[in-house]
């Protein structure tokens, strides 16, 4: 098991308590939504027009294709105010986070660190952070998570992309977890600011999506991507981005395909993007009570596919 540690003034560690999770998106049906422009204030105008591209468990922003940077993206960011689940219909889950990779149809590799807001069964609220580097198993880590704290998670890829840091820090209580872990080929054409409604697998593969809790609304702030020599924000003209409504039953099977047997949720919850700034550093989204899909459900994957999301047997 990783060992966790803080980062304050005194020197303290802890072990990671290791479950079988994956809290990683299976982020179907994702399209580029927005076109290239040539000047900063035309990409936020742009941005602003695009509707959000619909998808099963994703909500949020994704940025693309960084201009004259064949080497991807190396590290991105944000800070968001960790929001109340609202229990009452008994289990459900809303995960926050940013990650590179994981939105292209081939990728089957995403690099992700966040905090969720999760119901029991019991209609309990829990908060917890959590990483996740597939296809190794999600790690939920000893870092207190309450309402309202404040939460700013980082994912930095090094130049020789053999190594990933990821961090996570509770401003609020002024706690923090980082570490740096080895990584093989990982996916780094796509930087993610998501709201996501994770996935259930049993031992064999077999999935289904969570219900969304009902978390209100979060507010991502102080957004940034970056390349080796550049840094920017959702509408930085150096990269697409697409906007992502959560929209449950929206199928294909495109970025991270489901498994054979796998079933959508029943739940009709969804999340909506809004109020991305012009200069691209904050957005937020709203939790939506009712939401009907429209796409239909695509021919079962092969028994080999590769699955990503929370593994909660």
């Amino acid at each position: 098991m990783p060992v966790c540690r803080t980062e304050r003034a005194f020197s303290q560690s802890y072990t990671c308590r290791v479950r079988i999770v994956r809290i990683v998106a299976a982020a179907t049906g994702l399209i580029a939504a927005s076109v290239l422009l040539g000047v900063f204030a035309a990409a936020a105008s742009a941005s602003a027009r695009v509707a959000p591209t619909p998808t099963q468990q994703w909500s949020g922003y994704a940025v693309t294709n960084p201009t004259g940077n064949a080497g991807g993206f190396t590290r991105v960011t944000a800070t968001w105010k960790q929001p109340k689940a609202t229990c009452r219909t008994g289990a459900g889950s809303a995960a926050f986070w940013v990650g590179l990779g994981g939105f292209t149809s081939d990728s089957n590799k995403i690099e992700q660190i966040g905090a969720a807001s999760d119901c029991t069964s019991a209609n309990k609220p829990k908060y917890y952070a959590w990483y996740d580097l597939p296809p190794n198993a999600g790690v939920i880590l000893s870092l207190r998570v309450r309402p309202a704290d404040v939460m700013t998670a980082s994912v930095r890829m090094n130049a020789s992309k053999t190594q990933v840091s990821l961090r996570i820090a509770n401003t609020t209580t002024g706690m923090a977890y980082s570490t740096r872990l080895p990584v093989f080929s990982p996916d780094v054409t796509s930087a993610e600011w998501i709201t996501e409604a994770p996935s259930e697998c049993d031992q064999y593969g077999f999935c289904q999506s969570t219900p969304l809790a009902d978390f209100g609304q979060v507010s991502f702030t102080k957004i940034s991507a970056g390349t080796a020599s550049y840094q920017g924000s959702i509408t930085d003209p150096r990269w697409q981005s697409t906007a992502i409504e959560l929209v449950p039953g929206t199928h294909t099977s495109r970025y991270f395909p489901e498994a054979a047997g796998a079933k959508a949720t029943t739940s009709r919850a969804g999340a909506v993007p809004n109020g991305l700034t012009a200069a691209g550093n904050e957005f937020g989204v709203k939790w939506k009570a009712d939401i009907e899909g429209s796409q239909p459900a695509p021919a079962p994957a092969s028994p080999g596919t590769y699955v990503a999301g929370p593994r909660r047997p």
